[in-house]
């Protein structure tokens, strides 16, 4: 497989497959309770006890980085799954139907009018701080994307014969979506999943930096930046640790989406 042959490929999903499993084994291999206050060992550096030290109330901050993966992970994977959903059907209708095409092509316009960050702070702002409202923020944000692309693609594929032949023996236009254009259209949805989990995941980092986001004393990646960078200079384990994290989760993605690219895109094979 070409999947195979490419190494940078390798080495991410190597780097996501880890981190998804420690996502799901979170509870059984913390080292320690990672909402247990310890006010003895307040701002303890790196030792065999706490490999990456511990934070001002004496938390084991490696146990709130293993038990924080599971919540920035599952806010990229819903995220995702928001944005997909929304511009898959949007996507679709646009392109499967002219006298809507117009209108949600300029509805997806004016979202891509705004940055993707700012969007989701203001949307984040208008529900309220919490994950469940990340989650619908940076979703919708990532609408526009997929929206694009899925119309770009399903314009391509309904010109294709078989879909013309479809349409001549009488197929509804949900049996054609679903058994002649879906399946066509997949190669560069899966692509866009694999970066847009990079992104969503980077995006729910950055609002719960900002406070927006996970509350305490729920550990998630950007939140314990948040909380470590008052004690940057005097204990930078606290944030070392989740940047650095959240640095190989994106890149992880980053390398699997690219080796994917090439391995679906036909005009990237050698």
């Amino acid at each position: 497989m070409q999947l195979r042959r490419n190494r940078g490929a390798v080495a991410g999903m190597v780097v996501v497959l880890f981190f998804l499993l420690m996502a799901i084994l979170a509870p059984y291999i913390c080292p320690h309770d990672p909402l247990q206050v310890d006010y003895s060992r307040i701002l303890a550096p790196p030792s065999l006890r706490h490999p990456m030290g511990t934070d001002w109330l004496g938390r084991d901050v490696l146990s709130r980085i293993i038990a924080g993966s599971r919540l920035s992970l599952s806010v990229g994977f819903i995220a995702v799954g928001i944005g997909l959903t929304g511009g898959t059907v949007l996507g679709l209708l646009a392109a499967f139907y002219p006298r809507l095409d117009n209108l949600i092509m300029r509805f997806i316009d004016i979202l891509l009018a705004f940055p993707g960050l700012l969007l989701s702070i203001t949307i984040v702002a208008t529900l309220g701080p919490g994950l469940q409202n990340v989650m619908i923020a940076v979703g919708i944000g990532g609408i526009p994307g997929y929206a694009r692309v899925v119309r770009g693609a399903t314009l391509s594929v309904k010109e294709n014969e078989y879909v013309q032949a479809a349409r001549a023996l009488g197929s509804s236009d949900v049996r054609i979506l679903v058994h002649h254009v879906m399946p066509n259209i997949m190669a560069p949805l899966i692509v866009m999943i694999t970066f847009g989990l990079a992104s969503c995941v980077l995006s729910a980092a950055a609002l719960s930096f900002l406070g927006l986001g996970a509350q305490p004393p729920q550990p998630e990646w950007g939140m314990l930046i948040n909380e470590g960078r008052r004690y940057m200079l005097k204990a930078p384990w606290l944030v070392l640790g989740p940047g650095a994290v959240i640095t190989m989760v994106i890149l992880g993605f980053n390398l699997f989406g690219d080796g994917l690219r090439d391995a679906l895109d036909p005009r990237l094979r050698q």
